[in-house]
């Protein structure tokens, strides 16, 4: 059974069932998604091309419009698609051109607004939030962006990877899960996005603080810090080092960055009760709102 879905602007004919993702009509796909298994001797050998592994399994990607996926051996169907979800669109999109964040996006009046920083950070639980308020998640974990100079953020798949307490608090289903998946699942949202495509407003790094401030980065670090949050297979996942590929993706962050006037970073108090207030806050400054307590621009590190 191949099944027919849109996601990132992309028709995808995948041999692995995607829930998560929004069904499209049976056209001519830009993508096919392949299922390899593990345990079997019969089991044609993977194709050669980039690849990359987790826990989950290895996906490879031979060409462009083609992901490979081989997870291990009594891995959940719910962890299989976290590994298409996760790595696999990391890499497809990645080789499609495309600059890929880890990070997450929602759409607040008509603009995309994305969000990143370290893993644990809050980045998926901030993002139900502002679900809560009625701004429709783009996508949790992986953004695409496309076109630096006028950038526009694809719509993935809308939900939030949470945990059960924080889903519960939101009140918000799981998709199709099972018993034994991973301890985070991807959640149904309340809102829905209806375009393929937002244009991307402003960039945000979070960081825990003891209370929530946002204040914009010097460029220097806004391109380092994007840089830092964005998939480059040639030196997060790979011994090799291609410099023309190294060279283009750092360009790409910077011209992101300039299109957008730079990165600023949203200081977060902890926990779920302070979620409101960071989502007014982001609001406020999306606004042009100051800030009752300004703060100012850090200075740049010297280089060398």
């Amino acid at each position: 059974v191949v099944h027919t879905y849109l996601a990132c602007s992309t028709t995808i004919h995948s041999e692995i069932r995607l829930p998560e993702l929004p069904p499209a009509d049976d056209v001519s796909p830009d993508v096919t998604i392949e299922h390899r298994e593990s345990d079997s001797r019969a089991a044609a050998p993977l194709p050669d091309g980039p690849s990359a592994t987790n826990g989950y399994g290895e996906v490879v990607v031979p060409d462009p419009d083609r992901l490979v996926v081989q997870p291990v051996t009594g891995c959940t169907p719910t962890a299989v698609r976290h590994l298409v979800l996760g790595l696999g669109f990391r890499l497809l999109f990645y080789h499609r051109g495309h600059l890929v964040v880890h990070g997450c996006a929602v759409a607040i009046d008509g603009d995309a607004v994305v969000f990143f920083g370290e893993p644990g950070v809050g980045k998926s639980t901030l993002s139900a939030a502002f679900d809560a308020a009625g701004c429709p998640i783009l996508t949790d974990d992986v953004v695409v962006i496309s076109d630096p100079d006028a950038p526009v953020v694809h719509r993935c798949f809308s939900g939030a990877k949470l945990d059960d307490d924080t889903a519960t608090r939101f009140d918000l289903s799981v998709v199709d899960g099972e018993e034994g998946g991973p301890r985070r699942q991807y959640r149904r949202p309340t809102t829905t996005a209806t375009e393929r495509a937002y244009p991307l407003k402003r960039l945000y790094q979070l960081a825990p603080a003891a209370e929530t401030k946002i204040h914009p980065l010097g460029p220097t670090e806004s391109g380092f810090q994007l840089l830092g949050n964005s998939f480059n297979e040639y030196v997060e996942e790979t011994d090799e080092f291609d410099h023309d590929r190294v060279s283009a993706h750092f360009e790409q962050c910077l011209q992101l960055v300039q299109s957008v006037g730079g990165v600023s970073r949203v200081e977060r108090a902890h926990g779920i009760d302070a979620l409101s207030d960071i989502v007014d806050a982001v609001v406020a400054d999306l606004d042009g709102t100051p800030s009752e307590e300004p703060t100012e621009q850090p200075s740049e590190e010297p280089t060398g």
